[in-house]
């Protein structure tokens, strides 16, 4: 039996985790929920302003349900650059040198914006959840920066010119859990957990197979600590 995703609307056969977006797939609202219904319509909206907008109206409506304040969590506050109205944005930090205040900002945002911090207080399985976060943060990242990006997709008028997806999202995800695990601002835990978040994220995007990042990692002398 196939299960809509709420956070995308896409219908996934199988799986614990939406392969498109990266959210739980329990947590997806199903039938007439009217918030399951009003989260699919805000996915469908563009800029992320309205989005945001949208979900703001929603809450007014429904101010103790969770799954609202969890869809806001990916859309930012825009108050510094206009990228930050997308939240996955954060993790630009680990593709660009960015001074060190700008670092310290995106740091706190990941891992301690207040709604965060809401939703993990609300969430019967705060660590679960937290996973989540990540995961479609990464999710989101690797479908909008990367393989929206010609430069890293090798594409000339729609035409990839550098092999197969995997083959080249390989060298980009790789960097990144490279920096991830040479920022020493952040914890061993939460080097694990967004590096795990990524890997996963790029297993999602390529249809499960992770051998083109395995042979990455390794030439960069990356484990893959999250393993039992």
């Amino acid at each position: 039996m196939s299960i809509t995703c709420r956070a995308c609307g896409r219908e996934v056969s199988e799986g614990k985790y939406c392969p498109f977006c990266g959210t739980r797939l329990e947590a997806s609202g199903q039938g007439t929920d009217p918030v399951a219904q009003i989260i699919a319509e805000a996915r469908t909206m563009v800029p992320l302003p309205k989005r945001k907008a949208f979900l703001l109206e929603a809450q007014k409506r429904y101010p103790d349900h969770p799954e609202i304040e969890w869809e806001l969590l990916f859309i930012g506050d825009g108050k510094e650059r206009s990228q930050d109205i997308i939240k996955c944005d954060l993790l630009r930090m680990f593709r660009e040198r960015m001074p060190a205040k700008e670092r310290a900002r995106r740091r706190e945002l990941l891992f301690s914006d207040p709604r965060l911090l809401r939703c993990l207080e609300r969430s019967r399985d705060p660590e679960e959840r937290m996973e989540e976060y990540l995961l479609r943060l990464c999710t989101e990242y690797i479908e909008i920066f990367l393989e929206g990006d010609n430069r890293v997709m090798w594409t000339f008028f729609g035409v990839h010119l550098g092999g197969s997806k995997e083959h080249v999202l390989a060298a980009p995800c790789a960097d990144m859990m490279m920096a991830i695990h040479m920022d020493g601002d952040l914890t061993d835990e939460e080097q694990v957990l967004l590096s795990r978040a990524l890997y996963l994220a790029f297993s999602a995007r390529t249809g499960g197979s992770t051998k083109e990042l395995d042979k990455e990692m390794q030439r960069l002398g990356l484990k893959a600590n999250w393993r039992n």
